[in-house]
Parts: C-alpha cells; structure tokens; sequence
C-alpha cells in the first residue's frame, strides 16, 4: 500500500507503508498521511518502532506511543 508523505525538503512522494517507520527514524519525512488525516512527526502522536521497523508490544494491551 502506498502512503503519502511529505519530506523534510517539502516535496511530496509516495512510498510503501512499510518504509514509513524508517524514514521517521532516519528523519527523511515531515508528515504521512493517514486513514483520519495527515500526522506531523514531532506534533501528532505515533506508535515506536524498534530498530528492525517492527511495533513495539507490551504484555499490557495497551500501545506505547511516542
């Protein structure tokens, strides 16, 4: 599936959701976009992602958020 973001340089693009926790890590995007809106990294709430890209889990039900 193919997600909208928008990179730090304001330029626009579309890339594979799976590429989207890495390029929060590595800082590349300032905005993706979501099913209820566009989310701002550093403003709107997200889930972490450990190194490999994959969710964190919690023996809780809850989710752990940034």
């Amino acid at each position: 599936m193919l997600i909208p973001v928008i990179y730090c340089d304001h330029t626009h693009g579309m890339v594979e959701s799976f590429s989207v926790s890495r390029l929060i890590r590595e800082g590349k995007i300032r905005s993706f976009k979501r099913a209820s809106g566009w989310v701002i990294i550093g403003r709107d709430r997200i889930r972490k992602f450990d190194h490999a890209g994959q969710e964190r889990s919690k023996p809780s039900a809850s989710h752990e958020w940034m």
